[in-house]
């Protein structure tokens, strides 16, 4: 108690001194344990009987202000003493998203990433901010809404866009004679999607753009061709990722500028989309990509919402339109019976996707439709195969990531492909020539189900 008061009335008269002068080791910062023994060596003893009185107020002044100076110092030294804890700084997100982004069900990119077994990974790491011009450009993708949406990703990263052109393979050069001629001479062109075919003709126009020129696909090229369009406007400008698939991992390994509704439209065309998401406006503008890949020219105007990237705005725009028609897939997949694979609780589909229709849709229709948690999907004749899964109630985070890289590690002829767009995806090796190859992998599937659950 009587430090109490002594450290009250020593606070009403501030640090510098007492009101009556008589105290003389105000300036002094540090804490003498010598001064504190002295001060109560010299108290006088009370005898036993006198009130306590007379000792609290004769000798408030002498024993009170001994204490308050060394508790005082003493919290100054702990302070300073003290290291700063190390808070890991938050995702930065965009101003615009950041009330409405992430919703319950969605979980944001953390969720997925624990999911796929990919949370802190090298590709979520920061890169230089140099990686995409910071400049106005202007960018071609190719005619399917993969590589229309990995422009969308360029374009938002970038912020400023002279233009999103869209052409098939066909129509590349008319881009380069009719577009690229009528652009600022500094104005970076970003290529997405597309091959450099035919070779002569492509190459001789990029030539002309060497120093603002990125290409971004995931075909297979002839390496004639790969080495030319690097010696032509150097290999730091082509990224490309062999039968990979998609063009979304090259495209997000340079992206530097995180939003939530960037990773809402990877969840969308990687078929990993939450049911309330999809029916607020991923449905509308799942179809409307795919009619904008059935028109030629510049498509900015069409595609300003999604640039904009605000979810909210999205749905008020898609409360006022018709509802879009069922996707081919939902009828594709009601016309057919797929194989279905039971393990330790976990039902596995295999899936055959022909060309003309979405791989990851495809597969997520078929889950929906078995009930079941987890699909492996391929083309026909393509060595390319996608793993994929959703949670089921009551069950930790699926960790695909762990288990392709089990699978990889087993098998020699399993090669693990890009996923920086959080997809498991693998590439067998002759499996033209080795049909019983899949079967391999399914077994593999169910004999490390233990990895499948972090």
């Amino acid at each position: 108690s009587r430090r109490g008061r002594g450290r009250g009335r020593g606070r009403r008269r501030g640090r510098g001194g007492s009101s009556d002068g008589a105290r003389t080791s105000g300036s002094s910062k540090e804490p003498s344990s010598a001064t504190s023994a002295e001060a109560v060596e010299d108290r006088p003893t009370r005898p036993r009987g006198e009130s306590p009185s007379s000792d609290v107020q004769g000798d408030a002044a002498d024993l009170d202000e001994p204490f308050l100076e060394d508790e005082d110092a003493l919290e100054l030294d702990d302070v300073e003493d003290v290291p700063e804890l190390e808070v890991p700084p938050e995702p930065q997100y965009e101003e615009d998203e950041e009330a409405e982004g992430g919703s319950g069900e969605d979980g944001g990119p953390e969720r997925e990433q624990l999911r796929t077994g990919r949370a802190g990974s090298p590709a979520d790491a920061p890169v230089e901010a140099a990686a995409l011009p910071r400049r106005r450009g202007a960018i071609v993708a190719h005619a399917d809404r993969d590589s229309l949406v990995a422009a969308l990703l360029i374009a938002r990263d970038i912020r400023m866009v002279e233009g999103l052109w869209v052409y098939p393979q066909s129509e590349l050069m008319t881009f380069f004679r009719a577009v690229t001629t009528d652009l600022r001479e500094d104005t970076p062109i970003y290529v997405v999607g597309f091959t450099p075919s035919p070779a002569p003709d492509v190459l001789q126009a990029a030539a002309l753009y060497r120093d603002r020129m990125m290409w971004f696909d995931h075909q297979e090229w002839p390496p004639e061709d790969l080495q030319g369009l690097r010696d032509t406007i150097g290999a730091d400008a082509v990224h490309v990722a062999p039968g990979a698939g998609s063009t979304l991992p090259p495209v997000l390994e340079l992206c530097s500028r995180r939003s939530r509704f960037t990773d809402k439209l990877v969840d969308l065309v990687a078929g990993r989309f939450s049911q309330h998401d999809y029916e607020r406006w991923g449905r509308l503008w799942w179809w409307r990509l795919g009619e904008l890949c059935q028109k030629t020219g510049d498509h900015r105007a069409e595609i300003e919402l999604l640039l904009s990237g605000r979810p909210s705005d999205l749905a008020r725009e898609a409360e006022g339109v018709d509802t879009p028609p069922i996707p081919a897939e939902v009828e594709y997949v009601s016309r057919r019976d797929f194989r279905l694979v039971h393990f330790a609780g976990y039902g596995l589909v295999v899936v055959e996707v022909p060309p003309e229709l979405d791989l990851h849709l495809t597969a997520r229709v078929v889950r929906e439709r078995y009930d079941a948690s987890l699909s492996l999907a391929h083309r026909p004749g393509s060595e390319h195969v996608v793993f994929a899964g959703d949670e089921l109630a009551g069950r930790r985070s699926l960790d695909l990531g762990s288990l392709v890289e089990h699978i990889c590690n087993k098998l020699e002829w399993v090669e693990q492909l890009p996923d920086t767009d959080h997809v498991a995806r693998v590439r067998v090796r002759d499996w033209g020539s080795h049909p019983e190859r899949l079967d391999e992998i399914v077994a593999e599937i169910a004999m490390g189900r233990s990895l499948l659950e972090r």
